[in-house]
């Protein structure tokens, strides 16, 4: 055994002592040359095989007595981070005769304007409908109850406007009294005795940006 490690020993540097010879500078001695530019070759080739042998042995013990590779992992995106800016995942809250409500959430995304396209149906008197927008922030606790901000408010049409707000289809566009994360969007169309309906199907928010 020992034996054999000698012989392994010199053969190694023998191959080192061929590695670092000198390059002959004669023509005549073009043919040595190329032969020790082949027997360099293989030393390379060698040396190159032993390296991978060792590294890929080095990781193989690695992963054995750490039990698994290297993760590099990366942080989930949080709710604000997330790129979305349509919205179509209506709720419904309550139908009446007179009145329906909707709700529709946006994932605490940061907004400043919103574009509301509401396809919606009703038979009542055109002078007497209209459209009440909710927005609210993140839910929030309060001397121990927890309570959902009204970021913003506002009412589309008005009594005796001679037009019909609730019923065909009606683009709004609103904007935000301050740039802030929006939870969901409350909708409720009013009609008296007129069975508003909003149809979900067609209806959606999208993100808007008035300032752009």
């Amino acid at each position: 055994m020992k034996l054999k490690n000698r012989f392994l020993a010199l053969f190694f540097i023998f191959l080192i002592s061929l590695y670092f010879l000198p390059q002959p500078s004669f023509a005549k001695e073009k043919q040595d040359f190329n032969l020790l530019f082949f027997i360099k070759s293989k030393i390379n080739s060698i040396f190159s095989s032993v390296k991978s042998f060792f590294s890929q042995s080095f990781n193989s013990l690695k992963i054995k007595i750490f039990g698994q590779k290297e993760v590099t992992q990366t942080k989930s995106p949080t709710p604000q981070s997330l790129s979305v800016s349509e919205w179509k995942n209506w709720e419904v809250i309550s139908e009446g005769v007179n009145e329906s409500k909707y709700k529709i959430s946006i994932g605490n995304q940061l907004l400043e304007g919103i574009e509301l396209n509401l396809f919606s149906s009703a038979n009542g008197d055109i002078n007497k409908d209209f459209i009440t927008i909710r927005v609210f922030g993140l839910p929030q606790t309060v001397n121990g109850q927890t309570i959902e901000p009204i970021l913003g408010w506002t009412k589309a049409g008005f009594e005796n406007d001679n037009r019909e707000t609730v019923g065909g289809a009606h683009v709004l566009y609103y904007i935000l009294p301050q740039r802030d994360f929006v939870n969901y969007i409350e909708i409720t169309l009013s009609s008296p005795n007129g069975n508003p309906h909003l149809i979900l199907n067609k209806s959606f928010a999208r993100k808007w940006e008035p300032f752009v």
